[in-house]
C-alpha cells in the first residue's frame, strides 16, 4: 500500500503485535509527536490493518488542538465532531489520542497509546486493549 501526502504530513505508522508490550513502537511514537507543529493541518486520520480508510477529522480547531497536546503532553478534548469523541491525554505513561472520548478506557474503536508499557497499546476499529495484532497509522496533513 502506497500513501502521497504532501511535504507538510507528519505520519506515525507501525506495526503492534497482541500481548506483546510495545517497544520501538513507543520510541516511533515520541519522534512524531516532536514532529507536530503548529501548522494549519487540514485533517487528521486514523486509520489501520482492521480500517484501511480510517476516520478523518477536518475541523481546523480540533485539529490544531490534538496536534498541540500531543507535542506538549497536555490534555484536550473530549470535542466532538463527525460522530466521535476526540480526545488528547496521559495513560499510564505516555499521551495517547482516541476517538472514543475516554482517556486509558478499554473501548471499542479507535485509540492509540503505545507508550503505555503493557498490551494495552490501543486498536483501530475493534477492541483498544489486548488487541489483535494490526498496523496503526495517524496522519497529520
Amino acid at each position: 500500500m502506497f500513501y502521497f501526502f504532501a511535504a507538510s504530513s507528519v505520519i506515525y505508522t507501525q506495526g503492534f503485535t497482541y500481548g506483546a508490550t510495545p517497544s520501538s513502537q513507543c520510541t516511533a511514537w515520541l519522534t512524531f509527536q516532536s514532529q507536530l507543529t503548529a501548522s494549519s493541518y487540514t485533517s487528521m486520520t486514523m486509520m489501520g490493518t482492521n480500517d484501511p480508510t480510517g476516520i478523518t477529522l477536518t475541523n481546523p480547531t480540533y485539529i490544531l488542538g490534538i496536534a498541540t497536546a500531543l507535542r506538549t503532553n497536555t490534555a484536550y478534548g473530549p470535542v466532538s465532531s463527525n460522530g466521535y469523541s476526540w480526545e488528547v491525554g496521559t495513560c499510564v505513561s505516555g499521551s495517547e489520542l482516541t476517538a472514543t472520548g475516554s482517556i486509558c478506557g478499554c473501548n471499542t474503536g479507535y485509540t492509540v497509546r503505545p507508550c503505555i508499557g503493557n498490551v494495552n497499546w490501543g486498536g483501530i476499529n475493534g477492541p483498544t486493549c489486548s488487541a489483535s495484532s494490526q498496523t496503526i497509522t495517524v496522519i497529520f496533513q
